[in-house]
């Protein structure tokens, strides 16, 4: 009956009555029991648990048993799986009396397999036979690859970040435009335009969407068929990852792991949906089947990328890369998976190898659980990887029916946004844990009403909480309310949230942080009627006041139809707004200011170019900080010579043919030098040195010319005519 209620559409209904009638379909639904689910039968095509061995020596007769118990015995017994080993299957030739060589062994468990592969693999059994083994999903892999084999491109760092030293500082963007497009341009704030920063490509097929890697070297476009990654300054395609319907993918933190997901086994009928890809060699480094209740997000690297841990039912597995095997349980000293009852998630800090791992149950599964007995409390495990050693957590009294774990971004602490229960209401409360101190320090803060959404500024210490106001009497729009808070903290490393200002009764429904942490976005993008509402918002500290005590103030609002996303450049200076309905792309400044708007045909995605966050070492800090005034003159010269560029194009035009002018001349005077010996021979002497000559030596013989002797037509004087 639940799942009935998901589908019940209440969309034509009044605006103003639709939520509360859905809340109160779903408070119904709660009431009635569920019939049994019978689980759609499904075909098992997971074989990650087999190995294929080539190179056995072939046999007959009674020596295929004995052949057998050697491999498994002996062979099997040097690797210790013997335990772990369930079947064999030998291969044969068209006579069926005699083995090919090759074999076809199972274990227990996919991680056994992997193990048995790389015991097995090159494994010499005499001069003669040495083996080869694969699992065998990779085996049919190799057999079913192109016969041609396209290699990576490998590019050199320089090539791979040069964007990032662009001298101008300006931010990179790519549109997805059409099926198969894809364009990176450059945003050009101060003279208001777009440029090229690549020549467009093109792919080979449908392009379903577009992801930037963490740092933005990269860029993934996701096909039918796979994705292909794409970078340097030509932006060209690099190399190409077959994963048939891929539909998620995430890198790990250096960028040299992906993780892809193509959904269920029983969605796409296959058991090969998540892959783990060495990144720079395209690479298969580990496949893991997703059943039916696994979603996206079950997987997570670490933050120094070397682990990536799995949520399943109640195992928490730890695979350490790049081999992708589980890490070494202490205790045991075996490589196992650990145990956790009612494990919902996981998270890593930022800063060190610790899992955060939260186990509760939801309402549903206490109601079953309290048929026959007491439900446990929920209770949140902190790891230490790869030891394995549990940190404490403050206990937790009330129940939960969700949660949301968001460290800060250096990983000093994390806030669990939940959705507790007390009675028959439920309620969100926020718990902030401090692990800068060797012991962690709490501080709980309860809300009367439940969340409509939390966001999270992780750079900047800033929350965001959103709940609903009832119906405007004036219209049939819903309203919302939004409480700012931030995280301070006191000179003993004591955290706790302050509120920092409110915003009452406002149309938007989603808060949405810039990276600097003093502005915000107010948005509205699911409700069709103010769909592209939009308020910006800044924290300003009261003149005045001490100590400080903040608030939240709109700057403008704008109303933007078809709104589909809206997004601040990672260095929060500016806004997009992208309308896929309308093809319309415009920039904002934070303030509001529009800086550009432009029709853009076939546009169908948006995304700014992610940075590397970059640490400074104290003696560069320091550098900047005592540098400031001679940074800012820098930047400022330049802002000036964009802004006023027809004054500044004059001058460098002048001064462009004052030197051209000046190089004639010098040219000029060289030739005239180099000439100086043969003038002097024809003249007899230099002229440009007057001493040696006087005027008078030039003189030869004086004669009176009448102009009229040389004029045409001019009659000659008396005098003149006679003397003739």
């Amino acid at each position: 009956m639940a799942e009935l209620i998901k589908d019940i559409d209440f969309s034509d209904e009044n605006p103003r009555l639709a939520k509360f009638l859905e809340q109160a379909a779903k408070e119904i639904a709660k009431d009635i029991p569920d019939r049994p689910e019978y689980k759609k039968p499904a075909l098992n095509t997971d074989f990650s648990n087999y190995v294929v061995v080539l190179g056995l020596p072939i046999a007959e007769g009674d020596k295929i048993k004995t052949l057998g118990e050697i491999l498994v015995k002996k062979v099997l017994g040097s690797l210790e799986l013997v335990e772990h080993f369930r079947d064999l299957v030998f291969g044969y030739d068209n006579s069926n009396t005699k083995t090919n060589g090759t074999a076809l062994i199972g274990f227990d468990s996919a991680d056994s397999a992997r193990l048995a592969a790389n015991g097995l693999h090159n494994l010499a059994l005499d001069k003669k036979h040495t083996f080869k083994a694969y699992i065998l999903g990779e085996f049919d892999e190799i057999i079913g690859s192109e016969s041609k084999f396209t290699p990576p491109v490998l590019l050199s760092r320089q090539e791979l970040h040069g964007w990032f030293d662009d001298a101008q500082r300006r931010d990179m963007f790519l549109m997805r435009l059409g099926e198969t497009q894809v364009q990176l341009k450059w945003f050009e704030n101060l003279e208001n335009r777009i440029d090229d920063a690549a020549p467009t490509v093109t792919a080979d097929e449908p392009i379903k969407s577009v992801v930037w890697s963490v740092h933005g070297t990269f860029a993934v476009t996701l096909h039918k068929s796979g994705f292909r990654i794409w970078g340097g300054s030509r932006f060209e395609c690099l190399s190409y990852c077959r994963h048939p319907e891929v539909r998620c993918i995430e890198f790990s933190n250096d960028e040299n792991y992906i993780l892809s997901f193509n959904g269920t086994n029983v969605e796409v009928n296959n058991s090969e949906n998540y892959i783990i890809w060495n990144r720079a060699s395209a690479e298969r480094l580990r496949v893991f089947r997703a059943d039916a209740t696994h979603t996206w997000g079950k997987f997570k690297f670490s933050a120094d990328s070397k682990y990536i841990a799995r949520v399943t039912e109640e195992l928490l597995s730890v695979y350490e890369l790049p081999a992708v095997s589980l890490i070494v349980d202490t205790a045991t000293g075996k490589k196992a998976a650990m145990k956790i009852p009612n494990l919902k998630e996981i998270s890593w800090s930022p800063k060190e190898n610790l899992l955060l791992c939260p186990a509760f149950l939801t309402q549903k599964e206490r109601e079953k659980v309290s048929a026959g007995g007491h439900p446990p409390k929920p209770k949140f495990h902190v790891l230490e990887i790869p030891s394995r050693n549990e940190r404490k957590w403050k206990t937790i009294t009330q129940d939960i029916e969700s949660l949301d774990l968001r460290w800060e971004q250096h990983g000093n602490y994390v806030l669990a946004f939940t959705k507790k229960v007390k009675g028959k209401k439920f309620y969100t409360s926020i718990q902030l844990a401090n692990f800068k101190k060797k012991e962690q320090t709490y501080f709980d803060r309860d809300f009367d009403d439940l969340a409509d959404g939390i966001y999270l500024d992780q750079a900047n210490k800033r929350v965001a909480v959103s709940t609903i106001k009832t119906l405007s009497d004036e219209t049939s729009f819903m309203r919302y309310n939004h409480a700012f808070f931030r995280v301070e903290e006191d000179d003993k490393n004591n955290v706790e949230l302050k509120e920092c200002g409110t915003l009452i009764n406002r149309h938007g429904n989603e808060v949405i942080w810039s990276p600097n942490g003093q502005f915000f976005i107010v948005v509205n993008l699911t409700e069709a009627a103010i769909r592209g509402y939009m308020e910006f918002g800044v924290i300003r500290a009261v003149q005045g006041v001490t100590p400080a005590v903040y608030t939240a103030e709109i700057i403008k609002t704008i109303q933007y139809p078809y709104l589909t996303t809206v997004s601040y450049d990672p260095s929060g200076r500016f806004v997009s707004c992208f309308s896929a309905q309308n093809q319309v792309l415009t920039i904002f400044h934070n303030y509001g200011v529009q800086y550009i708007k432009e029709s853009i045909k076939g546009l169908q995605q948006f995304e700014w170019r992610s940075r590397p966050n970059i640490v400074l070492d104290q003696r560069i800090e320091n550098e900047v900080n005592t540098g400031y005034k001679n940074y800012s003159k820098k930047y400022e010269e330049f802002d000036d010579k964009v802004l006023n560029k027809t004054k500044y194009e004059r001058e460098r035009l002048q001064q462009q043919q004052r030197e051209e002018f000046l190089a004639f001349l010098t040219q000029k005077r060289r030739t005239w030098e180099e000439s100086r010996p043969e003038r002097v021979k024809i003249r007899g002497f230099d002229e440009d040195n007057l001493s040696d000559v006087t005027f008078d030596e030039l003189i030869v013989d004086e004669v009176d010319i009448d102009a009229r002797e040389i004029v045409p037509g001019a009659n000659p004087s008396p005098d003149k005519a006679g003397k003739k």
